[in-house]
């Protein structure tokens, strides 16, 4: 059987790219193996391996001075799963730790294929459009940075999620159906800044349900500062995201390219937080293609504060005209995954 190895970065977004893809390939009867450098969780029964990878912007001097070490250790860790596994080809997905593998292969002459799921690539995108045999864009605007002969627009590729209706999914959750239901997230890992803010706010809300997924690092604290409130369920992960998507009527989350094709696809009101940090400002370039539709509100991170906040989720939470408005303005999101798994099929096959 052919087999592709794609390798991710260590976030939730670049994994769940390779997962979307991962299960449309094996739709074309092609094998598949990940490599990750982080801890890979909801891979639907995917096989992976741990590259021990580090990042080198934004980092400290410690871990600026550790990277080369790190590198070399992550492209002997990929020798040795390229040799093991024997992928016909290479999906990168964006991310540091997705280098190693994607230059591994390309050096022993395996095909690369790389996707870009933000408006703006990545820096390791960009090194790696430079050995890429194919491109996958989310994002028409991403091309003038990019060699264009490469490129193809395929769409963003979106993890298999349930569709149900919102009653049916709070009543799965134990919430009150009858009730509007906010649900805050800041990524796979969460985000402590906006944990923050609502564990003040969520008390000073009234006739709204909430659902936080707080990140493994401060739901201890959280949980343990919001327990006494009914109307809060907090969870430090959440795998079946389909479920709180449909559950919800509105969404305060980042603005990762992967969670807003996830919000584009449920058509869910949002208010996004755009990470300040996240490289070249692709988070708040990300958000700013949605508000133009009108389909979200954004808050930058320096304009933040509680009282703005709760101020723009009671607007929408308590104004059912305006989510149906917001939701009616979403352009169709198109799943890119098996397009790609399609070209990258054809591709292997001549």
């Amino acid at each position: 059987m052919k087999k592709v190895l794609i390798a991710t970065g260590g976030t939730g977004g670049h994994i769940f790219v390779g997962v979307a893809v991962a299960n449309e390939l094996k739709k074309c009867n092609i094998d598949v193996v990940l490599s990750s450098s982080g801890k890979c969780e909801d891979l639907d029964g995917l096989r992976y391996y741990c590259i021990h990878s580090r990042g080198l912007l934004g980092k400290d001097l410690i871990e600026q001075f550790l990277f080369p070490f790190s590198f070399i250790l992550s492209l002997m860790e990929s020798f040795w799963i390229i040799f093991k596994e024997r992928p016909r080809a290479v999906l990168g997905t964006g991310g540091y730790a997705s280098v190693a593998p994607a230059l591994t292969g390309r050096f022993l002459r395996i095909p690369l294929f790389i996707t870009e799921i933000d408006s703006i690539p990545g820096i390791a995108t960009r090194f790696l459009s430079l050995f890429a045999n194919r491109i996958y864009l989310s994002f028409g605007e991403t091309v003038r940075w990019l060699p264009k002969r490469k490129t193809r627009v395929s769409g963003c590729p979106i993890r298999r999620l349930r569709v149900l209706e919102s009653s049916i999914a709070k009543a799965e959750l134990g919430l009150n159906p009858h009730i509007p239901l906010v649900f805050i997230f800041g990524g796979s890992g969460g985000a402590r800044k906006i944990n923050s803010l609502m564990v003040e706010l969520i008390p000073q809300i009234d006739n709204t349900q909430f659902l936080l997924a707080t990140g493994r690092r401060d739901f201890n604290e959280v949980n343990e500062r919001l327990k006494s409130y009914e109307k809060v369920k907090i969870y430090p992960f959440i795998s079946d995201m389909g479920l709180v998507y449909s559950a919800s009527d509105l969404v305060v989350a980042r603005s990762g390219a992967l969670t807003l094709a996830e919000i584009q696809k449920f058509k869910k009101p949002a208010i996004l937080i755009p990470y300040p940090y996240a490289t070249l400002q692709h988070q708040a370039k990300n958000a700013k293609i949605l508000e133009k539709k009108g389909c979200v509100r954004v808050i930058t991170e320096e304009e933040l504060s509680p009282g703005k906040l709760k101020k723009e989720i009671e607007d929408i939470i308590k104004n059912a005209q305006i989510r149906e408005d917001m939701s009616r303005l979403f352009p169709d999101v198109i799943d890119g995954a098996e397009r790609i798994a399609r070209d990258i099929a054809l591709c292997l096959d001549t």
